[in-house]
């Protein structure tokens, strides 16, 4: 059905935000004399060894770069209203009819935050791996309106959880076949706990 679509399926993410040497979405878009915009620590790097453009392979008459302002905030905006599509999205899901079973069945709940985590994933493609799982954790646990949140990650050498990235700021060791986070990676089934 039609309403069934995750939101984020009817996004076609604007080409123009990627930077045509590393193909990710740019967070510092700058302009050089060829006309075209590039993330700057790409462009950068491209300029070390080249007094050309990538784009066109034409000799650059200068390597001056200057901000594009426009492009980092018309990407900046369109990223905040894809996520708020997928927030409301996902607040209506789970406060739906039968939503702790809903949440383990759901099929466009679950595609919602597959695509959310995805344009998550996309817009800071640059950052570090430990930047994107908190901006992720952050924005779980404001979707589900929790008061605390962690990423857990699988340690198989230990058989242990372990999280760096959670409310508390320390490291949380915990083994892998207990408590709530030990089902929840033994399983694969989501829990909701509540209060």
């Amino acid at each position: 059905a039609p309403g069934d679509s995750p939101p984020g399926s009817r996004w076609q993410h604007p080409p123009s935000f990627y930077c045509p040497i590393s193909q990710q979405c740019m967070h510092d878009p700058v302009v050089l004399a060829d006309g075209h915009t590039y993330e700057r620590r790409y462009i950068e790097r491209w300029l070390e060894h080249h007094c050309t453009s990538p784009v066109s392979g034409l000799l650059l008459p200068q390597k001056d770069m200057f901000p594009n302002h426009a492009l980092r905030n018309a990407i900046e905006e369109y990223f905040q209203q894809v996520f708020s599509v997928h927030r409301r999205a996902i607040r209506q899901t789970i406060r739906g009819p039968g939503s702790v079973e809903g949440f383990r069945t759901n099929t466009p709940l679950l595609r919602t935050i597959d695509a959310l985590m995805q344009c998550s994933l996309l817009m800071n493609a640059d950052l570090s791996i430990e930047r994107v799982l908190r901006r992720i954790m952050d924005e779980a646990k404001t979707l589900v309106g929790a008061e605390a949140a962690s990423v857990f990650l699988l340690d198989a050498n230990q058989r242990e959880l372990y999280s760096t990235i959670n409310s508390t700021g320390d490291v949380i060791r915990v083994p892998v076949s207990k408590g709530i986070a030990g089902h929840v990676a033994s399983t694969g089934e989501p829990e909701i706990i509540f209060d």
